[in-house]
């Protein structure tokens, strides 16, 4: 989509119905499932904003499977999209970006189909609460992805850490908030992701040696720190001084710390 594209807002069956058919972008609210059959005609459609339709079930979402063009697809807080409806997503070979935080059905199986998608560079799965380890080893053949959002997916450990950081694109990567993340998954990160620049660590078991390995990360470029009580200043002060151009931002870790 042009990045100068703003979306087209549509509320219900009729207004869509109404829309012209060379739309490349429309933002969708109170759709179901048969609403989304006559998105077949908007054939130049790049992206899509369902977020917060409730009532779309995996049926509404292999209506999608015909949209050539589509880059962009938004699934926020579409709680009904199983596992099988990410198995019709497979057909759109043009996806780039998904967003599929609050779809609490989706698991590992349905991962395994997302990883197939020969472009997709951003993927969203935020409060996905049965994402785990076995999800994150079938999404390291993904070798497209470069950003990956995990709050909340409190399943995943050091294991599925290993799996990520194999990504060989991997450019900005949330972790999950309270999961079983120590300092051996930071090591891994650390030591196999080269071109890592963003990263978001909260609420996890992390010392001050795991944060100290985040010094191989030379392009690192921005670092957020927060409710992590066992790292403490001269940890910080460290990475500081061995990454001078990463922005790092620090939020109720192990000491009371000034920004900078």
């Amino acid at each position: 989509m042009d990045t100068q594209s703003i979306p087209y807002l549509v509320i219900g069956f009729n207004q869509l119905n109404a829309l012209p058919s060379d739309v490349t972008a429309i933002d969708g609210k109170k759709l179901r499932d048969h609403d989304l059959a006559t998105l077949t005609r908007f054939e130049n459609l790049e992206y899509l904003d369902l977020s917060g339709c409730e009532n779309i079930t995996d049926h509404g979402i292999e209506n999608l499977a015909s949209l050539s063009s589509l880059k962009v697809l938004k699934l926020s807080a579409c709680e009904k999209v199983t596992d099988i409806g990410l198995r019709h997503l497979v057909r759109i070979s043009t996806l780039e970006k998904i967003d599929l935080s609050f779809c609490n059905l989706i698991s590992a199986e349905g991962i395994r189909h997302l990883a197939q998608l020969p472009s997709l560079r951003y993927l969203n799965l935020n409060w996905c609460y049965h994402i785990n380890d076995t999800a994150l080893m079938t999404l390291s053949h993904c070798n497209t992805l470069e950003t990956l959002f995990l709050w909340s997916c409190e399943d995943i450990t050091d294991k599925g850490i290993a799996s990520i950081s194999q990504l060989p694109q991997l450019l900005e990567l949330e972790l999950p908030e309270f999961a079983h993340i120590t300092d051996n998954g930071l090591i891994l990160l650390a030591g196999n992701s080269p071109y890592l620049q963003k990263l978001r660590i909260a609420n996890l078991v992390i010392t001050d040696s795991g944060l100290k390995e985040l010094a191989n990360l030379k392009t690192l470029k921005k670092l957020i720190l927060s409710h992590c009580k066992n790292i403490t200043l001269e940890g910080v002060d460290y990475l500081r001084k061995a990454l001078p151009s990463c922005e790092i931002a620090i939020d109720n870790i192990g000491v009371d710390i000034k920004e900078e």
